[in-house]
């Protein structure tokens, strides 16, 4: 009956091992990049291939190599320097995209693998491709107020360390004859944007950052949504954007001696099957969370897959070594018809799974 879900389940909890495992890099200690997103925005499928160069600098003390880049699809060619790069120098990363892949927007990814950084470095190329030329008015349909418009009001951030920041650009236009100043007033600290040039000029499009920086303001953890509101000329205009990341724990300072004496979560049974339920039904009940580490465990939040979940536990959840804590859940299945997997992610201090999930499976009648 279940089956399908049954092998998802097998599939998301793999997953997540395997990002356990590599949620650590020194990439900030052996190399920097001109930059790590390349944009080419709007083009058009007649324009032929796309190509880009990112340059890397070997910022370390000994000599390094790359010794492999791998792109997300056939599509994507990357080249790069294979000579050893010595302190200081630099090398670059060719990528180009072939642009066959039709009239859609696009975002590959490129995986770089280079000598003494612990974990591969994702950079990104991604664009948007026409069969013909577009009007600003029709690339840019979502409007705040009459003239400043945007392709889209959520942006998404992946995850951000603890105290650390992340940003991320977007094209905006500006729709009128006249320029126009393009001010925020956003709901938290942690939300920066900057647009530039500002005043944007008439008929013309501009490019906005928005970084999310975790040492400001208000402390958040797991998905964390951020608001900001906009004023063009001195006037407030409606409508907002929302930007959106997922927040995890910080374990870059952590020495040998901490990490021996970390916490360390087991979950005996990572899901439940509720099997066949009524559409409205609440479904409740709970699972086990064993502390087999060496110091507290902390859950700082649990974040659900789907709306109508409500964790019963206090957060945040302390659970001392050698412990066990029961996290009880209530589900309610009003919102959903059929096959429904649930899940829920939560968000610890063990560096070594700083993302446990649990799933919640059945049929909706």
């Amino acid at each position: 009956m279940l089956k399908r879900v049954s092998i998802l389940l097998v599939f998301l909890l793999f997953t997540v091992v395997s990002y356990a495992q590599n949620n650590q890099s020194n990439e900030e200690q052996i190399v920097t990049f001109n930059e790590k997103i390349h944009d080419f925005g709007d083009m058009l499928l007649t324009d032929g291939p796309k190509t880009c160069t990112f340059t890397m600098t070997n910022i370390s003390d000994s000599p390094i190599v790359i010794h492999n880049v791998v792109s997300s699809c056939g599509c994507t060619i990357p080249e790069w320097s294979k000579a050893p790069i010595p302190k200081g120098g630099k090398a670059t990363i060719k990528v180009t995209y072939l642009n066959d892949q039709g009239h859609y927007p696009f975002n590959k990814t490129i995986t770089v693998y280079v000598s003494s950084v612990t974990r591969p470095v994702v950079l990104r190329i991604r664009g948007d491709v026409h069969e013909k030329i577009l009007s600003l008015k029709e690339m840019y349909t979502c409007r705040i107020g009459s003239a400043f418009a945007l392709k889209t009001d959520e942006y998404t951030l992946g995850y951000i360390l603890q105290g650390a920041k992340k940003y991320d650009e977007a094209v905006v236009a500006n729709l009128s004859s006249s320029p126009i100043t393009v001010k925020t007033e956003a709901a938290s600290d942690a939300l920066e944007i900057e647009i530039t040039p500002n005043p944007i000029p008439a008929n013309s499009t501009a490019k906005m950052r928005y970084t999310v920086n975790t040492a400001k303001g208000e402390k958040n953890w797991g998905r964390t949504a951020y608001q900001t509101s906009f004023t063009v000329n001195g006037v407030k205009q409606t409508g907002t954007i929302t930007v959106e990341a997922n927040i995890n724990d910080n374990f870059d300072s952590y020495t040998k001696t901490m990490l021996a004496k970390a916490p360390l979560p087991f979950i005996e049974k990572a899901y439940y099957e509720f099997g066949q339920v009524k559409k409205g039904q609440k479904v409740e009940s709970s699972f086990l969370l064993k502390n087999s580490g060496k110091s507290d465990l902390v859950i700082h939040k649990i974040d659900s897959d789907k709306t109508g979940t409500v964790i019963d536990n206090k957060m945040p959840i302390v659970i001392k070594a050698g412990s066990t804590a029961s996290i009880k859940f209530r589900f309610d299945t009003s919102g959903y018809e059929g096959e429904v997997l649930n899940v829920l992610n939560l968000i610890t201090n063990a560096p070594t799974k700083p993302n446990i999930n649990f799933f919640i499976s059945g049929i909706i009648l």
